[in-house]
């Protein structure tokens, strides 16, 4: 018989719920993307609270390693400056979620060589690993 429980029981992520979006077909990508939404929007909302004007959260492609087509599923957060004049300037922080294929093999060296060349360019980046 399952537990049932009116409050979560994890002091951090839910193991079980992460497992179970990693075996279904679709559902780590799924989570991936509204995830990353969310935190996009949040992040603008909270730097047009702090520094009005002065920066731009951008969905854009990951430096991750996928098996998925070049359809772009998978994305991040690029966070850019805005200039005196307006336009957008460069980018200063790098937002990051890790994805299954990119723990493992060959698709890990590959992630941390881009991850290296992010880091190289001066770029903060920050990680989430739920997994």
């Amino acid at each position: 018989m399952p537990l049932r429980s009116t409050k979560n029981e994890y002091a951090g992520v839910n193991a079980h719920l992460h497992s179970n979006l990693q075996n279904r077909a679709g559902g780590w990508i799924g989570f991936h993307n509204i995830y990353i939404d969310a935190v996009g929007q949040a992040l603008q909302t909270r730097l047009d609270k702090v520094f009005p004007g002065r920066y731009l959260v951008d969905p854009t492609k990951s430096v991750q390693v996928t098996e998925i087509d070049d359809t772009e599923l998978l994305t991040a957060l690029a966070v850019a400056s805005i200039t005196d004049d307006s336009e957008l300037g460069e980018t200063v922080t790098w937002l990051e979620v890790l994805s299954p294929t990119n723990k493992i093999g060959l698709e890990l060296l590959r992630y941390r060589q881009k991850r290296a060349e992010t880091i190289t360019q001066q770029i903060s980046l920050i990680e989430f690993d739920y997994l």
